[in-house]
């Protein structure tokens, strides 16, 4: 399976192992390094499952166990090995999961018609609202937001206004987006691309909105000029207008990482 980073490849490989297996033995090539050594020599499966029992203390049983290689990227050899499961082992259940394949898989042979591949995308935008419980339309979802605030919220009179005015922002722009989403983006395929900068620029930019929207215009372009390329096609001034391609994006700019950490970056 592969797909993007924090797409939940781990997440979901983990729970449909646990509701189809009696255990799932998950070799995290990234957390374990000293994992990847087993791979170089003896690529038979019943050798390497004797090994990676003894070294992570998991059972690995065919026909019980689910064996579960993840960010198998970081180690190539793992790649090749899982062919040999598929012909010597085939009792036993392998997956594997990572976000960088298409470079891991450039570096080894791939077991054509032994390996079945996946590719998991994140959720659209209506995907996201459909995914949640109370809301059983898009249009819903603001009227919720607001009225599931009212009933918590027991604050002074004057912090509930200044909620409220923020609740009915938010409200207004559920709104605009699910619009946008339902009634003016056309259902084509997307693509996501982030642009992070040095550590010494992300303080210049904080507090600079026009740095920030050079910056975006920047990037767009440089995205646009790269899928035009691909596509076999430039954006010469000698076309017509209306034969040149054309790029479509929506830029959002994100003061914060995950871990609430100060980084200033686009996603486009």
């Amino acid at each position: 399976m592969c797909g993007a980073r924090q797409v939940e490849k781990t997440w979901s490989i983990d729970q449909f192992g646990q509701a189809e297996f009696r255990n799932v033995a998950t070799i995290d090539f990234e957390k374990r390094p000293t994992l990847k050594p087993l791979f170089t020599g003896d690529l038979s499966p019943a050798v390497l499952v004797e090994q990676l029992e003894l070294a992570t203390g998991q059972r690995i049983r065919p026909g019980e166990a689910l064996l579960f290689l993840d960010e198998i990227q970081a180690c190539p050899r793992a790649v090749t090995a899982l062919r040999y499961f598929h012909e010597e082992l085939p009792s036993l259940r392998v997956v594997a999961a990572g976000s960088l394949l298409d470079f891991a898989l450039a570096e080894v042979s791939v077991p054509v018609g032994r390996v079945s591949s996946l590719e998991m995308h994140p959720l659209t935008f209506r995907e996201y609202l459909q995914a949640i419980p109370v809301a059983s339309s898009t249009s819903d979802l603001a009227g919720h937001a607001v009225l599931r605030a009212g009933r918590v919220l027991s604050w002074p009179s004057r912090a509930r206004a200044g909620v409220s005015v923020r609740l009915a922002r938010a409200a207004e722009w559920l709104e605009t987006a699910a619009h946008l989403v339902d009634r003016v983006i056309p259902p084509v395929p997307m693509r996501q691309w982030v642009i992070s900068v040095p550590k010494r620029l992300r303080c210049f930019l904080a507090d600079r909105p026009s740095a920030v929207a050079a910056l975006t215009r920047i990037f767009v372009s440089r995205v646009e000029r790269l899928i035009c390329t691909a596509a076999g096609s430039t954006r010469d001034g000698h076309r017509p207008s209306a034969a040149r391609p054309r790029l479509g994006a929506v830029s959002f700019l994100h003061r914060f990482g995950s871990a609430l950490n100060h980084h200033v970056h686009l996603r486009a």
